[in-house]
């Protein structure tokens, strides 16, 4: 009797063990998560805040989560100038691959940002009709914009509307207001139509020329599973 009551216990302590182990250590789609630093709350003085972000996507394979930030956290244009400019050769991407993550991560968080493989393409982009021919084929970049077929797969609706931050809610940036909530437009990586247009998400689906000074930007990224906090 003692015997069984011990092997009942032991099998209760393993199950409790691996149940908090699961718990601790798998992330799913649709949680948030921590990681790195930003400013946020529009106050410098107390620092940067943490970086929430939302899991687009789990490779169970690599230990690694694909990574949209929950909130804009800059206002800038696509590319500085108009000049037709796709996602390879664009000032945001340059922005977002050097100053961004110098600003937001420590060394050893952007050692733990994997390098991927980015799309920009026809498939990528918003729909066949796409006949702009502005694509910039397949770049290397540790922080991207979303494409549009990611954002119809991967983000869906819930995670569209996007907020800014309260500092970025401070600057000029182009909102729209839904059942009383300011959402603001953010770029993707992806061309539009062929008038030299990039797609943005908000409380919708718009598209701006690329110097357009109101945009907001929402990094994403795929970064060790291990790096981040809840």
């Amino acid at each position: 009797m003692k015997r069984a009551t011990a092997l009942i216990l032991a099998v209760v302590m393993i199950l409790g063990l691996s149940s908090a182990f699961a718990e601790s250590t798998f992330i799913w789609p649709g949680e948030y998560v921590n990681f790195g630093h930003y400013e946020q709350d529009g106050n410098k003085g107390n620092g940067d805040e943490p970086i929430r972000w939302v899991v687009l996507d789990v490779d169970f394979t690599n230990g690694s989560i694909f990574l949209l930030s929950e909130k804009a956290l800059e206002k800038l244009p696509f590319n500085k100038s108009s000049n037709g400019a796709a996602w390879g050769d664009s000032s945001l991407r340059k922005w977002l691959n050097d100053d961004f993550i110098r600003a937001a991560f420590t060394d050893e968080e952007a050692a733990a940002i994997q390098v991927t493989q980015v799309e920009d393409t026809l498939e990528q982009s918003y729909a066949d009709a796409n006949t702009s021919n502005r694509f910039s084929g397949v770049t290397e970049d540790k922080v991207f914009c979303i494409s549009y077929y990611e954002l119809l797969t991967k983000v869906g609706g819930q995670y569209a509307f996007c907020e800014p931050t309260v500092a970025l809610s401070k600057k000029n940036v182009k909102l729209e207001k839904v059942d009383g909530v300011n959402y603001c437009w953010w770029w993707l990586r992806t061309s539009a139509f062929k008038n030299n247009a990039l797609c943005m998400a908000g409380s919708g689906f718009t598209s701006a020329y690329e110097h357009f000074d109101q945009g907001t930007v929402r990094p994403a990224l795929w970064v060790k599973t291990s790096a981040v906090t809840r």
